[in-house]
């Protein structure tokens, strides 16, 4: 380990070194809650979890980042003894102490927006399908985002409140397990029929839900688990909701059109990332799979944005499901998140990934016909994306700022590798000639 890893190593260690450290850093580099485009560049959970609150804490507590502005916390950690797949893992004992006490006023503050939300959209009843679920969890992920970025009354570093950090922390499981099975290629948030929350509690815990990426657990119990999931798919909550805790929320939000407007345009923002990802996946894997089938030499380059476009997209394969069927699933139920939207538009104006020259065709995809889909598939969401991101800015009562490039895409898409990739593949004509093809735009 040399001199400059062992000091890195030595402040990570010291919570007030690596807390002035990360202040030191953040003057040049901040934190993705202050720049401009967060919405963009980070997914929306990614991008406030390392914001503080008023005991002096990250929201995102274990998992807040991105790298380097997760901070080491001092907690208490005990074995989990519950008797689902949590059992023998670390769990966060001093989270749970922060959160419960405020336990619920965070049914209430869910059960107040569920009621707001489900008017604004005139939803047909109280209880959710995955879908709906998903989309109205993005509301516990960006209230903190709205509260803190907006011109108006922005609430400051250190200042959120605990109510709207329990909230933010607990009513993040459906879009997780929108996204964890989805990534395995289970298409069970397709299914339009309502969750009960034992179900829902079942599907969580089978998929790794309660599980972070760093091994800690969930350390609430079963029963509140089931609890809160029922609140949150069926409005179960039985008692009086306006508490003062939550009139203060409420007040704190204040018009409700543009905290709506926010979060419609920012969880849109994401979804279109996400499928921008996808598709840029299932376009090189199709080539990369082409090619092997073919036996001719696969570029180191195609391999490495291969694996950067995967790793984005959340594909987990397995041996019942390849790569290309899980993308196929993650693309089908982006497809049905973003029709929920009401972006039925860019589905359209997207060109076909399973159509000529794809992995299901009988011929392989040429490198020029994939390098031309992808772009043509940027385009059409860079655009999407650069409309929701003006919505995003007017509804925090931002100025319009920086405005996205093919190259900002591009490189969120596939990494920051994708651009020359692209420009190599049109170059290459493994026949000695340049196959043209035409795209014809069809629905997702």
């Amino acid at each position: 380990m040399n001199m400059t890893a062992e000091v890195m190593a030595c402040v990570k260690r010291h919570p007030t070194l690596h807390r002035w450290a990360l202040k030191a850093y953040a003057v040049k580099h901040p934190p993705p809650y202050r720049r401009a485009n967060m919405e963009f560049e980070y997914d929306a959970w990614a991008g406030i979890s390392s914001l503080h609150n008023r005991v002096g804490r990250q929201i995102g507590e274990d998992n807040a980042g991105p790298y380097p502005y997760g901070q080491v916390t001092q907690n208490r950690y005990e074995t989990c003894k519950f008797a689902d797949s949590r059992r023998g893992m670390p769990m966060n004992i001093t989270s749970l102490r922060l959160i419960m006490p405020h336990a619920k006023d965070a049914y209430r503050l869910t059960t107040a927006l569920r009621d707001r939300y489900i008017a604004h959209r005139g939803l047909p009843g109280p209880r959710f399908n995955l879908i709906q679920a998903y989309l109205f969890s993005k509301f516990s992920v960006g209230l903190p985002a709205y509260l803190t970025r907006r011109r108006e009354r922005p609430v400051q570093e250190g200042e959120l409140g605990p109510l709207e950090t329990a909230f933010y922390m607990l009513a993040t499981a459906p879009f997780m397990l929108v996204r964890q099975t989805m990534a395995r290629g289970d298409a069970i948030s397709l299914d339009p029929a309502p969750m009960s929350g034992q179900r829902f509690y079942e599907l969580a815990d089978a998929s790794g839900v309660l599980i972070s990426p760093r091994d800690c657990v969930c350390p609430a119990s079963t029963r509140l688990i089931g609890e809160f999931f029922d609140v949150i798919m069926n409005g179960g909550y039985e008692g009086e909701v306006n508490s003062p805790e939550v009139q203060r929320v409420l007040e704190l939000i204040g018009d409700w059109d543009r905290f709506y407007a926010y979060m419609q345009a920012s969880s849109r923002v994401e979804l279109l990332v996400k499928l921008g990802q996808a598709w840029t996946a299932s376009a090189l894997l199709a080539l990369h799979r082409g090619r092997v089938a073919e036996g001719s030499a696969i570029e180191p380059a195609l391999q490495s944005v291969l694996a950067v476009a995967l790793r984005r997209s959340y594909v987990k394969a397995s041996p019942e499901r390849d790569e290309a069927t899980v993308l196929r699933c993650i693309r089908k139920v982006l497809a049905a998140l973003l029709r929920d939207h009401g972006d039925e538009q860019t589905l359209q104006a997207l060109p076909p990934i399973d159509g000529p020259g794809s992995a299901l065709a009988s011929s392989p995809p040429t490198p020029v016909a994939t390098a031309e889909r992808i772009r043509r598939s940027t385009g059409v969401i860079l655009n999407a994306c650069r409309r929701d991101l003006l919505a995003v800015q007017q509804a925090l009562g931002q100025p319009c700022r920086h405005s996205l490039s093919e190259a900002d895409m591009l490189e969120r898409t596939g990494g920051p590798d994708l651009a020359a990739l692209i420009d190599r593949l049109r170059a290459i004509d493994c026949r000695g000639r340049r196959p043209r093809e035409v795209l014809v735009p069809r629905p997702c």
